[in-house]
């Protein structure tokens, strides 16, 4: 009989990716994005990404002149993605002769100038500057044994992540991209490469290293400045699903974030060509994002629930050790790339979307997603957060200070505002607002207890202040606004310290202890509420809460009664 060709274990692990959800909402269904996707939400968060192929009716007119489209790329090496280990050879390269330190009492730190706290200040053995191990960025645990070299040197040394490639207008990228995927495929009908083809080349360039390519990614490009993809006129223009308009829903948190930041509240444009590649990485704040690919051809996308992020951290650190040990916040730096097949092998559940044009890309908090490009296209993101993403946004800002990563906005900040501007707002519900309020109580919660812990400061001459004051010339003025702990690069807003040594250095209050050693009566603590106001604050809300509640059950009932109206209606009627 006819034999039939063995598929390959290099190629079955890929059939075995199950696809993501996909939905098919309709017409009236895909009135409201935030309505929807709250509504999909218990099946397709399970696998932290899906699909949604939009109504007919959905089709609005690319707003960009491609002829005029001016961008920049990144180049990126595939055989480099998956990088398990640093280049040693570099590496010892480096390493000089071991120095004799300079006296501990001449010996400050290079981040914060300060020479306190000497046992756990260490010296580059290339340049020679001493860091204070929690000042490092991300902040060592403790003293590393034997040789140490500084992020900074090493970085001169050691490339991580993509390097800046040229700029060129779309039809340009196009032609060079086209023309590279023919020479690739060997001159074929690109029409006949399929998209299991380019998926298994994909992974064995990365995986496998098999050959050594470069493509161009355009990505990341700010559309207040290239441009967005949605029209701003006629019905697309007002639309939700447009995504320069679903930061500020009604039920958006971010709709009060005071500034517009670019890949937030604003979209970022994608110009992709064939294996252009997004790497292993969640949300900033484990966001929800939302993509839209407005043509070309598909994306491959690979999602895990968030769910599995403590699992998926765990293995990316076994498969890529030396690195990690080198670049602890390496996850944030969206340059990892590891095969599905290595999670999938130790247990960790991962989904397939492959985007057509047209459809949105929904990745829900916390999860982690990575894919890449089939060929030309051209795709626009955006992040959005609602109520039931509050517990992921402050996981993640802890994240970041335990490796005093810059967040992007202030968590504190905006589960005040969103509380004093929904408190009154009708059409934010009981399960909302609920939501909401118990944000809120964790995070004073916390306040509370960090004041609690100064007490013996401010006894022994520790002065407290409000943050926003006035001037002498009569102007408000806001303390606290802008600044960052300069330790773990905590956004400050609740409260902060200062010291008479250094009044320009500012710190949270879990590293008062940490700022100086200098007596009671020289620190301050700035505040922006009291903990009475804190109480009130909260006090109110919690009046608000109760009204929402007890207008929901009055709605429910009302809603209840009039059914069993109906129901004895149709009973009469029978």
């Amino acid at each position: 009989g006819k034999k039939t060709k063995k598929m390959s274990k290099r190629e079955d692990w890929l059939s075995q990716i199950p696809d993501a959800p996909v939905f098919h909402p309709t017409a009236k269904e895909f009135q409201d994005p935030i309505a929807y996707i709250e509504q999909i939400s218990p099946i397709a968060s399970r696998a932290g990404i899906c699909r949604i192929v939009p109504p007919p009716e959905w089709n609005p007119q690319f707003a960009i002149d491609l002829s005029k489209l001016n961008f920049s790329t990144r180049k990126q090496n595939l055989a480099h993605l998956q990088k398990e280990k640093l280049h040693l050879s570099q590496k010892k390269k480096l390493i000089p002769a071991k120095k004799t330190a300079p006296p501990i009492e001449k010996l400050m730190c290079s981040v914060c100038d300060g020479g306190s706290h000497e046992e756990i200040m260490i010296l580059c053995d290339k340049c020679g500057h001493g860091f204070h191990t929690y000042c490092l960025v991300p902040p060592l645990k403790s003293v590393p044994k034997g040789e140490w070299i500084c992020y900074s040197c090493l970085q001169k040394h050691e490339e991580l992540g993509f390097e800046q490639g040229n700029d060129y207008d779309f039809p340009t990228f196009e032609q060079i991209a086209d023309a590279f995927k023919k020479t690739y495929f060997k001159g074929r009908n690109l029409s006949e490469v399929t998209a299991e083809e380019i998926e298994k080349e994909f992974w064995d360039m990365v995986e496998h290293k098999t050959r050594e390519i470069e493509v161009l990614y355009g990505n990341d490009l700010d559309t207040s400045v290239v441009g967005s993809g949605f029209p701003s006129d006629s019905k697309f223009g007002k639309s939700f699903w447009n995504l320069n308009n679903i930061a500020r829903h009604p039920r958006s948190l971010l709709r009060e974030l005071q500034d517009d930041i670019t890949g937030v509240i604003v979209p970022w444009l994608y110009i992709g060509m064939v294996f252009s590649a997004f790497c292993w990485h969640h949300e900033d704040h484990a966001m929800y994002s939302i993509n839209y690919l407005h043509f070309g051809e598909p994306k491959v996308w690979y999602g895990i629930g968030g769910a599995h992020a403590a699992r998926f951290d765990e293995v990316m650190r076994q498969t890529m050790p030396e690195v990690f040990d080198v670049y602890p916040d390496l996850l944030f730096q969206l340059v990892a790339m590891v095969s599905p097949r290595i999670l999938m092998k130790n247990g960790i559940p991962v989904s397939r979307v492959r985007q057509m044009p047209g459809n949105f890309v929904v990745t829900f908090p916390a999860a982690y997603h990575a894919g890449f490009n089939q060929g030309v296209n051209c795709a626009e993101a955006v992040n959005f957060a609602i109520p039931d993403w509050l517990p992921f946004g402050y996981e993640a800002v802890q994240r970041y200070r335990q490796f005093k990563r810059h967040p992007v906005f202030s968590h504190e900040e905006l589960i005040f505002n969103c509380l004093q501007q929904w408190a009154t707002r009708k059409t934010v519900g009981s399960e909302t607002f609920g939501n909401l309020l118990k944000e809120f109580n964790r995070i004073t919660a916390i306040e509370k207890q960090e004041r609690a812990k100064l007490k013996d400061l401010q006894n022994n001459g520790m002065i407290v202040v409000r943050c926003v004051a006035k001037n002498p010339d009569g102007e408000e003025f806001d303390s606290i606004e802008g600044n960052n702990c300069l330790f773990c690069d905590y956004q400050l807003f609740l409260s902060a310290s200062t010291c008479e040594c250094s009044p320009e250095k500012m710190v949270c209050l879990l590293h008062v202890e940490q700022l100086c050693v200098c007596p009671a009566k020289k620190r301050c603590l700035h505040v922006r509420y009291t903990l009475n106001e804190i109480d009130e604050i909260g006090q109110q809300a919690n009046i608000f809460f109760r009204k929402k509640k007890k207008k929901r059950k009055d709605q429910i009932h009302l809603i209840l009664l009039k059914s069993q109206d109906f129901l004895k209606n149709q009973r009469l009627k029978l």
